[in-house]
């Protein structure tokens, strides 16, 4: 949270007017934490389901999200702290909070960057690990390891400057060094995603000429780019409350959600993920093998043509993959797609 390090006088209905929107921000973020806390425990608890000893994948993802865990609940209390002191010195004009307000900003400055750069090294990687085969992966992993790297730099330097100018009791952290270039990089990851998810559905469609039922994989790209698509139109709020385009109360709502948003959109692509019934092998870890596609009878068309059998099953090899931009990175061996 920011603010003055000191409150002025303020009239017993404007001081009233202050604490309401206070109280109003901790319950909404008390809303977002009990979130990040159900979709935690439950995202880690399918995953270990799965066993950790056998996959690095599955291991760092729990590591990330029992990290983004800690540090959403480090920010709430840090949160909570920081009104009470602020509420204390509405009541006593006398009292001086800025030492305290101090190290909670220090404390939630740092945190709140490590959240948002682990945020975005899932995302990288889960576009990442779709370019595993492609012909043209050096371009595509190539600019994914300019944006994080470049996301990365910038949030050390910010979180640098952010620390001296808190130190120097300026409380205003919101800088364009480091919201801008996260919100970039999550955009070109879930473009990328998209990208696949277009190949995807081209495919399906060149290959068994139907692309009116969803299949497993098709529903696990969609479920990643309108996830992206979400955490790209909340960065994109936040960007513009920075330049001023958004009122101060906004800035407040976002700059307190955010690092609850970054634990929970993870979280919720492995929990749905596995609710429709796809290993969360398919999210977290490549596997080898070719795919079959079994086509669903497409009955009489209307110019007298005889449907194709019912249960014909099509084998589609990685080279059929790589030709038309798609890989088996991310297609688990035991799964059959119907179509």
């Amino acid at each position: 949270m920011s603010g003055s390090t000191k409150e002025p006088s303020l009239s017993p209905s404007l001081a009233f007017v202050v604490l309401e929107e206070w109280v109003l921000v901790e319950a909404i973020e008390g809303i977002f934490y009990g979130m990040t806390t159900l979709m935690t425990f439950s995202a880690c608890w399918l995953i270990m389901r799965r066993g950790l000893r056998n996959s690095l994948s599955r291991f760092l993802i729990v590591i990330a999200l029992v990290i983004m865990f800690i540090n959403s609940t480090t920010a709430i209390v840090v949160d909570l702290i920081f009104i009470s002191k602020r509420v204390q010195s509405l009541s006593d004009p006398e009292y001086d909070p800025t030492p305290v307000l101090i190290k909670c900003d220090v404390v939630e400055g740092v945190i709140s960057r490590i959240s948002y750069l682990l945020g975005d090294c899932i995302v990288v990687w889960r576009a990442w690990i779709f370019f595993d085969l492609s012909e043209r992966r050096y371009f595509f992993r190539g600019i994914l390891a300019i944006c994080i790297l470049g996301t990365t730099i910038c949030a050390i330097i910010d979180t640098v400057v952010s620390l001296k100018q808190v130190l120097q009791g300026n409380f205003n952290q919101n800088s364009v060094i480091y919201v801008v270039p996260l919100l970039v990089t999550n955009f070109v990851a879930t473009l990328f995603i998209a990208y696949k998810a277009w190949c995807y559905r081209r495919f399906i469609k060149a290959t068994l000429g139907n692309t009116s039922t969803s299949s497993k994989l098709g529903r696990i790209l969609i479920l990643l780019v309108e996830s992206g698509a979400v955490y790209c139109a909340v960065w994109l709020e936040f960007v513009l409350g920075v330049f001023g385009k958004t009122d101060p109360m906004t800035i407040l709502f976002f700059d307190t959600i955010l690092p609850h948003v970054a634990s929970i959109l993870p979280s919720i692509v492995i929990i749905l993920t596995a609710v429709q019934k796809t290993q969360c092998e398919t999210i977290l870890q490549k596997t080898t093998g070719p795919m079959q596609f079994a086509s669903a009878p497409l009955g009489t068309q209307g110019d007298g043509r005889n449907s194709v059998e019912q249960d014909k099953v099509i084998n589609i090899r990685r080279e059929d993959f790589r030709e038309n931009g798609l890989e088996m990175t991310q297609i688990d061996k035991d799964v059959a797609i119907e179509v």
